[in-house]
């Protein structure tokens, strides 16, 4: 249990074959827990095995870097708009592609100054146009 580490200030979680980064079943629990870490601003949960990302963050809204690089994202929900002291956000080398919602790029905070998509297997789609210039 993290939650009596209330000075914790980043988790870094990776290379550990996670498939979820909180379990939507425990949604309420996570939360509790979650509210205790004040400190934490860094979330590392770069080369597992997630493949979507949902609400189930929320509970981590105060995050202001967030790296889910090398995973097998494929659907991403808008939900980083309530990351208001959101400064990076790297979710690289996913399988992220014509699917994609563009509210989520449209709604990223304005405290954002880093973001990276590399290798992400981005057609070039009608779809799409909203991301190319």
């Amino acid at each position: 249990d993290l939650s009596s580490l209330t000075r914790l200030e980043e988790i870094r979680l990776t290379n550990s074959k996670v498939k979820e980064a909180l379990c939507g079943k425990s949604q309420v629990k996570h939360k509790k827990a979650v509210d205790k870490l004040k400190h934490l601003h860094t979330l590392d949960l770069s080369h597992n095995y997630l493949t979507r990302v949902d609400e189930s963050l929320l509970a981590l809204h105060k995050l202001e870097t967030i790296n889910l690089s090398h995973n097998h994202i494929t659907h991403i929900k808008p939900v980083f708009s309530a990351f208001k002291q959101l400064k990076s956000l790297d979710i690289s080398y996913n399988k992220l592609s014509y699917h994609l919602n563009k509210k989520i790029f449209k709604e990223l905070p304005p405290t954002l100054n880093y973001l990276d998509i590399t290798g992400n297997p981005w057609p070039c789609t009608p779809t799409l146009s909203w991301l190319y210039p």
